[in-house]
């Protein structure tokens, strides 16, 4: 997953990829993570998303860093990084230009 973080992704291609059924991906990240699988995937692109946004050199606009990061709706991108990081994108991207 984290080498292929922008890519659009399906838990079949993870589960294929790491050559187990789609069922044993699932039960092995909720052992050894504590989460499923389009979860922990979530959560490392907020995180690659959230660097971008805090980052005072990256010019690209919010809507190009999401559609980076894989996240093809806006709209929920911003509900969901706004829940995880308790800001919407864009304060972190104000934020971040007057560092």
């Amino acid at each position: 997953m984290h080498a292929n973080i922008a890519t659009p992704l399906d838990m079949s291609m993870v589960a294929e990829a790491a050559g187990v059924s789609v069922r044993s991906l699932e039960s092995g990240f909720r052992v050894f993570k504590e989460t499923t699988p389009a979860a922990y995937l979530r959560t490392i692109r907020l995180r690659a998303a959230r660097g971008d946004l805090l980052d005072p050199l990256n010019r690209l606009s919010v809507k190009n860093i999401c559609l980076k990061w894989g996240f093809f709706h806006f709209g929920r991108f911003s509900a969901v990084y706004r829940a995880s990081c308790g800001e919407r994108p864009s304060d972190s991207k104000k934020r971040a230009a007057t560092r």
